[in-house]
């Protein structure tokens, strides 16, 4: 994961970004609410200019799932 999506997400999830890792899930990160949810998606659909499909968005359940969406979307650019 690379320090800006780490930021990302810890400016998301107001955690300390140091306290993300890949293996954290909605379960582990307590500000990891529905509402933060799509806050998520939208920072990470406009930061990295990509459209997360509607039907995946339930989907996202980990930062690994978060990684790996930015990083296909990466690969298809």
């Amino acid at each position: 994961m690379t320090n800006e999506l780490r930021n990302l997400l810890a400016d998301v999830f107001e955690v300390r970004p140091e306290s993300i890792s890949d293996k954290d899930t909605y379960e582990t990160i307590k500000n990891w609410d529905s509402l933060r949810h799509l806050q998520m998606v939208m920072a990470i659909e406009q930061r990295y200019n990509l459209q997360v499909d509607s039907e995946q968005i339930p989907n996202i359940k980990s930062v690994a799932d978060i990684v790996q969406l930015v990083e296909r979307a990466g690969q298809q650019h």
